[in-house]
C-alpha cells in the first residue's frame, strides 16, 4: 500500500464518520427536544406534537418525490449541471405544495395552526431538497453545524417559554429551528446551487423519479406505519412515549445503512457468492448492536425519561433491530439484478402486515403492541428477501 492509498483510506474513513455523525445528529436532536418538552411539561404534550411530526414528515416525504436518489445519479453523470439540476428539481416538485397545503385544510386543522404547519412544510421541503447537495459535495460538517444551530434555536425558544409551554409554543420553537438550519445550509451551499439561477419546470423529472418514489414510499410505510397507527389509536401520552422509543430503535437499525453505504459500489462488483457472504457478518453485527445497546436504551427510556417500561419493551425492541442487518445486503443483491419491483412488493406486504397487526395489538398492548407489529413486519420481509435472494442467480453464477 502506498502513502497515497493510505491517505485515500483515511479520507474515506473520515467521510464515512462525518456522514454517520450527520445522520445521527437528527435523531439525537429529536431526542433532546423530546426530553426537554417531556421534562418541562408532560408526555401528553410531546405526544400531541409528535402527531404533527408524523403528518409533516409524510407530506415532506411525498414532496421529495425521490429527488435525492435521482439527482445523485444525474449529478454524478454531469457534474457541470449540479446547480441547474437542483434548481429544476425543487421548482418542479414545488408544484405539489398547493395540493399538500389544501389537504391539510381539508383535514380540519385550525386556521391558526394551519399557518404554522404551512410554513413548517415549506421550510422542511427546502431543507430536504438540500440533502442531495450535502451528499454530493460531501458538506457533512456544514450539515452538522446546521443541525446544531437549529437544535440550539429550538431549545432556546422552548426553555424561554418556561411554565407556559404549550403545543403552540413547541410548534413555534420547532419551526424556528427548521428555519435556522435551512438558512445555514442555503448560505453554505449557495455557491453550489445558486450559480446562474434560471430554473425550469421539468415534468419529465416527475416521471423519471417515479421508481425511486415507489421504493421510498413503500419503505417508509413499512417502517413508520405503526407510528401512524399509534397517532390515531393511542392516547397522547403513549404516542409521545412511543415516538421516542421507536426513534431510538430506528436509529439502531440505521447503523446497518451507515456500514453498507460506503461499500455499495464494491458490493455490486463482487460475485453473488461474495455478496451473499456479507449477510451473516452484518447480521452478527446487528445482534451485537441490539445486545450492547440494551443497557443504554434502558437507561435513556427509564433513567432519563422515567417511562418505567418493563422488559417486554426492550426484548421486542431488540428483535426489531436485528432483521434489518440481514435484509439490507439481500435488498442490494436484488437491486444488483434489477429486481426493484420485487423489493417494492415485499415492502408493501410488510406495510400491510404492520398495519393489520398494529390495529389489532395497539388497543390491547399499546406501546408493546406497536413494537410487536413493527418487529413481526421486519421478520416477515426478511424471510421474503431470503427466498428471493436464494432464487436469484447471475449469468454463469454457481452460488
Amino acid at each position: 500500500m502506498t502513502v497515497g492509498d493510505g491517505l485515500s483510506m483515511v479520507r474515506r474513513a473520515l467521510v464515512v464518520a462525518e456522514n454517520t455523525a450527520r445522520n445521527l445528529a437528527v435523531p439525537a436532536s429529536n431526542l433532546a427536544v423530546s426530553y426537554v418538552v417531556i421534562s418541562a411539561s408532560s408526555p401528553e404534550l410531546w405526544g400531541r406534537f409528535a402527531v404533527l411530526l408524523v403528518v409533516v414528515g409524510l407530506c415532506v416525504h411525498l414532496l421529495a418525490w425521490g429527488n435525492k436518489e435521482y439527482l445523485l445519479r444525474a449529478m454524478s453523470a454531469d457534474p457541470g449541471s449540479v446547480a441547474a439540476l437542483w434548481q429544476s428539481s425543487i421548482v418542479t416538485r414545488s408544484l405539489g405544495l398547493p395540493a399538500v397545503l389544501l389537504a391539510l385544510a381539508v383535514f380540519g386543522f385550525a386556521p391558526g395552526q394551519l399557518g404554522w404547519l404551512a410554513g413548517w412544510i415549506v421550510l422542511a421541503f427546502v431543507f430536504q431538497s438540500l440533502d442531495v447537495v450535502v451528499l454530493y459535495a460531501h458538506r457533512f460538517r456544514l450539515a452538522i453545524a446546521a443541525e446544531i444551530a437549529g437544535l440550539a434555536t429550538t431549545l432556546a425558544v422552548i426553555l424561554g417559554s418556561g411554565a407556559t409551554l404549550d403545543e403552540g409554543g413547541v410548534i413555534t420553537a420547532w419551526v424556528a429551528g427548521v428555519l435556522v438550519k435551512t438558512t445555514v445550509l442555503l448560505v453554505g451551499l449557495a455557491p453550489t446551487i445558486g450559480d446562474g439561477w434560471s430554473p425550469r419546470v421539468e415534468l419529465r423529472h416527475l416521471r423519471q423519479t417515479l421508481p425511486f418514489v415507489l421504493l421510498g414510499l413503500s419503505g417508509m410505510l413499512q417502517s413508520r406505519i405503526d407510528l401512524f397507527a399509534m397517532a390515531f389509536l393511542a392516547e397522547p401520552a403513549d404516542m409521545g412515549r412511543y415516538q421516542v422509543t421507536i426513534g431510538i430503535y430506528i436509529a439502531l437499525q440505521a447503523i446497518a445503512g451507515f456500514v453498507m453505504t460506503p461499500f455499495v459500489r464494491e458490493f455490486y462488483l463482487r460475485s453473488d457468492a461474495e455478496t451473499r457472504a456479507v449477510a451473516p457478518r452484518l447480521t452478527a453485527g446487528g445482534a451485537w448492536v441490539a445486545v450492547v445497546s440494551a443497557p443504554a436504551v434502558w437507561f435513556v427510556l427509564n433513567g432519563l425519561y422515567h417511562f418505567d417500561f418493563s422488559w417486554p419493551v426492550f426484548a421486542v425492541g431488540a428483535l426489531l433491530v436485528v432483521p434489518v442487518y440481514r435484509s439490507l445486503p439481500r435488498v442490494y443483491l436484488l437491486y444488483k439484478h434489477g429486481r426493484e419491483k420485487s423489493v417494492v412488493l415485499v415492502s408493501l406486504l410488510g406495510a400491510v402486515v404492520n398495519l393489520v397487526l398494529a390495529v389489532a395489538l395497539i388497543p390491547r398492548w399499546s406501546i408493546v403492541g406497536g413494537l410487536t407489529a413493527a418487529a413481526a413486519s421486519q421478520w416477515l420481509t426478511l424471510v421474503c428477501y431470503e427466498i428471493l435472494a436464494r432464487n436469484e442467480r447471475s449469468p454463469g453464477s454457481t452460488s
